[in-house]
């Protein structure tokens, strides 16, 4: 709990000194004529794309998750919807759990390979913001700091990439724990081969090309939207900015959102925006109208989708988030303390966590 409530201060004071930097030296009545200027036919429009991109992100965690269990999207849209939501009104991104979490409540699916998915289809888009990244850097004349923390960035990425892609082959996995097995004691390699095989277990959709592409190919599709939102804002607002900075703008918010946070990304989101547009030579002023109302708009939509279907679907949402991180650190904590003999009940254990939950 210490850990938690130190996460959500450090990421209060990140969002506080975010949104002071892009405020400072703006002329609010400027701002809100900058608002002002973007039409409603074009924010009908805006609105629909980010609807629109909530349902690609949840067929595609369907094609995650088909290895384990082949689910309708009666059940993973309203838990996409739900889930999403919570990650954008906590802070400290410990909404990320919730998806999982009402998903392992609402099917026979276990939380570490719903976990395993999710953590799945976050390396994926990151995979995608570093090409988009490549792609708008050398445009963009930034510092030798900026651009060398990008290629340690690249690196760790495609070292995680690399872990996964050996981790989902099951060959590789046994001859790995049979070297751990030799090195570390025998609580510890049997607690790293159950938890292991029960995250790998999520994230089997690697081992299939022809699913992987699938799930590549819709991945496309979603940053398209993305970036076609952001097109469509730039033209309400009267802004002649192409894809190069459409690109830019997307990059930054992402790497913005990615920092802790206080609910609702505000700051965060907001001063990445304006340095992005800043890049192309929009002003302050009018940069952030644009950032107050796109994130405006999402965090509106992602509202709206939520608590529509936690009032419509039959979803067992009714938990506290502490009552689903508990669940999941409760589980890991007891295993971690587990000796061999013990570590064969872990699943039970994180059974009856999960009913006490509920």
């Amino acid at each position: 709990m210490t850990k938690n409530l130190l996460k959500i201060i450090i990421s209060v004071a990140v969002s506080l000194v975010a949104g002071y930097l892009a405020l400072r030296n703006v002329q609010l009545d400027q701002v809100m004529a900058g608002i002002k200027q973007a039409d409603v036919i074009s924010v009908v429009v805006v609105v629909i794309l980010l609807a629109a991109a909530q349902v690609l992100r949840s067929v595609r965690w369907g094609l995650l998750l088909a290895p384990l269990e082949r689910f309708s999207q009666r059940l993973l849209l309203p838990v996409t919807c739900i889930g999403f939501l919570f990650v954008w009104i906590l802070p400290a991104r410990l909404g990320e759990v919730a998806r999982p979490y009402l998903l392992s409540q609402n099917s026979k699916v276990d939380l570490s390979p719903a976990m395993g998915s999710v953590v799945l289809e976050r390396l994926i888009d990151s995979i995608f913001l570093v090409v988009l990244l490549a792609i708008c850097l050398p445009a963009l004349r930034l510092p030798s700091l900026i651009l060398s923390s990008f290629k340690g960035f690249v690196f760790i990425l495609l070292a995680a990439v690399l872990l996964v892609l050996l981790g989902s082959l099951p060959g590789f996995r046994e001859r790995f724990f049979q070297v751990a097995s030799r090195i570390l004691p025998a609580s510890l390699s049997d607690f790293l081969t159950r938890i292991a095989e029960t995250f790998y277990s999520g994230m089997q959709a690697v081992t299939s090309l022809k699913r992987l592409l699938a799930i590549l190919a819709l991945t496309s599709v979603i940053w398209a939207v993305a970036l076609a939102t952001l097109w469509v804002l730039f033209r309400s607002m009267d802004l002649q900015l192409g894809l190069l900075a459409g690109i830019t703008v997307l990059v930054l918010t992402c790497i913005g959102i990615a920092l802790p946070a206080a609910p609702g990304f505000i700051g965060n989101y907001h001063y990445a925006c304006v340095v992005a547009l800043g890049l192309f030579g929009v002003g302050k002023d009018i940069a952030l109208a644009y950032a107050i109302l796109l994130h405006f708009l999402t965090l509106v939509v992602l509202i709206i989708m939520g608590v529509f279907f936690i009032n419509v679907s039959k979803l067992k949402v009714g938990f506290s988030l502490k009552s689903a991180v508990s669940s999941w650190q409760s589980a890991a904590n007891s295993e971690r303390d587990l000796t061999a003999e013990d570590a064969e009940s872990a699943e039970e254990i994180l059974g009856r966590t999960k009913k006490n939950t509920k």
